[in-house]
């Protein structure tokens, strides 16, 4: 049977280098004692600390080696709720090593979050640092709503150890009835000296997890994004960074997936991370001007930032030669006056939590034209489909985006429904992005055709907080808006029906939802109380008038 040709396929113009046949796990860690072996890999500004590659390899070895010692096994589904940290990014290159499925935590996360994402996850073994042993998992293990996921894991670890403080922390987690069996302390991992006997310890194949990343996708609840050790290493050989051998500000929490695998692309590719906590601008730029950084990653905020003052009097800028930037847009103009002003390259990348780095726009203004995010990545195929026939349209024709590649996810995790409402028959990922292509087939993004709502770098979904406050017995319905703010994308606002003979405050609400939520989550617009909301002939609540609610809105207030 032949196979039918698709017309207005895209397909990289870039070379196609080869891709490798061996498990994700043996190839980072050539990576790191071949290919890279003396170069810096990592450096923390916090202390100075720098480490070369093949001293980073050992490290994470040793760690491997002392989880095994702990009694973590090769079916375990290993989950990481920290800030960023050397201790935090050795731990998830360790459970790499050693061939065992991991699955990173936003950092965000309040208690709701977190052990919605132990149970789904079938998370056994939860690596936490000290703040949110304090903030989050005690709070969840005393509240009758969240301690059944704690309790079902099999172990705890402290990722952030103190020696001063450690056996106190401990012994109050072990002692609780809702803690898991063991609880240790990151430095009984630290003081293992032995070296794992293979890499990976359990063995695997290329079509084997690695990685579960949960993502809320395009409807729904949050979903377990499934990545192969095929996707993660094609994902890393088939693209070449702008800049090689250079140094990179790295403030991605790796508890995304921007942080957990692009971590992985820059260190493959011989790049050192200046490992940083927070996307603080300031701070960001004091390490560019104190270890000669050449890349640094910027969010939609810090680009306002830059137009608004001008950094280079304040700091020694002559190192940056590289702004990179995703999951949101910059208007042109801003880009076209930050390139001018600080003599760098804007380097934009397309792509999701179900697929990885899939476009990307190099800077070359003759071929890939600012605000664009360029062409598709090396074995990408690219199509923009129509929304209401599905058809495939040609250039300069908006429409839904789809990909199609190795790059891609291979499902989610233990969701059969929405696997195929995601990748359809042909293996085509259909994103809920609407945009079009140019003549040379550079993608330009133009809106989420979902409810998506951008507040800075995260991407949030209406449906979270509605659900979550929803549990209030005073409130009937209820409706997540994101309202225009000058520097933060958006801010979010509920509006809310009060059940009859209920009272609830503004005020409550907004306590209620910063106590259990993440960060990002809060209702930093308030809440507004409504008689009624706006449904559709069917019963929905109909978003699209909501959103004429706040349609000439917008918000100039500053938050932390």
């Amino acid at each position: 049977m032949t196979k039918e040709i698709e017309e207005f396929v895209i397909k990289s113009p870039r070379e196609h280098p080869p891709i490798s046949d061996v498990n994700f796990s043996e190839y980072i860690a050539k990576k790191f004692t071949v290919d890279n072996c003396n170069k810096t890999a990592i450096i923390i500004p916090e202390n100075g600390m720098e480490l070369t590659f093949i001293q980073f390899h050992q490290q994470i070895q040793r760690y491997a080696k002392g989880f095994l010692s702990l009694g973590l096994e090769r079916n375990d589904m290993v989950l990481f709720f920290a800030d960023n940290s050397l201790d935090l990014l050795t731990s998830q290159i360790a459970t790499i090593y050693l061939g065992v499925v991991f699955s990173p935590m936003t950092p965000a996360n309040g208690p709701f979050e977190m052990s919605n994402h132990i149970h789904n996850a079938r998370g056994t073994v939860l690596f936490v640092d000290r703040q949110r042993v304090e903030k989050i998992l005690l709070p969840a293990m005393d509240n009758e709503k969240y301690c059944s996921a704690v309790k079902g894991l099999k172990m705890l670890i402290i990722i952030d150890s103190n020696d001063d403080t450690d056996d106190e922390m401990i012994s109050t987690l072990s002692k609780h009835p809702m803690s898991p069996k063991s609880v240790v302390s990151m430095k009984r991992i630290k003081e293992n000296l032995e070296y794992l006997e293979k890499i990976p310890f359990f063995e695997r194949n290329k079509d084997d997890h690695l990685m579960i990343v949960y993502t809320s996708g395009t409807t729904g609840q949050p979903k377990g994004v499934i990545y192969t050790h095929h996707s993660a290493r094609s994902m890393i050989e088939t693209n070449t960074p702008i800049l090689m051998n250079c140094r990179f500000s790295f403030w991605y929490p790796f508890g995304h997936i921007s942080g957990a695998m692009f971590s992985a692309y820059n260190l493959c590719h011989g790049i050192t991370l200046v490992i940083e906590k927070e996307p603080i601008l300031d701070k960001l730029l004091s390490s560019v001007e104190k270890y000669g950084i050449e890349e640094l990653a910027i969010a939609p905020g810090h680009a306002t930032q830059l137009i608004r003052e001008d950094y280079r009097l304040k700091y020694n800028l002559q190192s940056l030669r590289v702004l990179v930037f995703g999951g949101s847009k910059i208007p042109k103009e801003q880009l076209v006056e930050i390139r001018n002003r600080y003599n760098v390259i804007m380097h934009e990348l397309y792509g999701s939590t179900e697929l990885l780095h899939c476009a990307y726009n190099t800077g070359d203004d003759v071929n890939e034209p600012v605000g664009s995010v360029g062409p598709p990545s090396p074995y990408c195929e690219m199509k923009i489909i129509d929304l209401e026939t599905g058809k495939n349209l040609p250039a300069n024709c908006s429409g839904e985006i789809c990909f199609r590649g190795p790059h891609l996810f291979i499902g989610y995790f233990h969701n059969e429904e929405a696997t195929a409402k995601a990748i359809d028959s042909r293996g085509w990922y259909h994103t809920g992005d609407l945009g079009h292509y140019d003549e040379r087939g550079n993608l330009y993004i133009i809106d989420r055709i979902k409810e998506m709502i951008k507040f800075r770098y995260w991407s949030i979904w209406p449906y979270e907080i509605e659900e979550y406050l929803l549990e209030n017995p005073a409130i009937d319905s209820c409706c997540a808006v994101g309202v225009k703010h000058q520097t933060d994308g958006q801010w979010l606002r509920a509006y809310v029906v009060i059940r009859p003979g209920h009272q609830v405050t503004e005020q409550e609400l907004i306590k209620n939802v910063q106590d259990n939520l993440a960060f990002q989550r809060r209702l930093r617009a308030g809440v507004r109380f409504v008689d009624k909301l706006p449904r559709t002939s069917i019963g929905k609540i109909d978003r699209k008038q909501c959103r004429k609610w706040i349609e000439n809105e917008l918000i100039t207030e500053i938050d932390e």
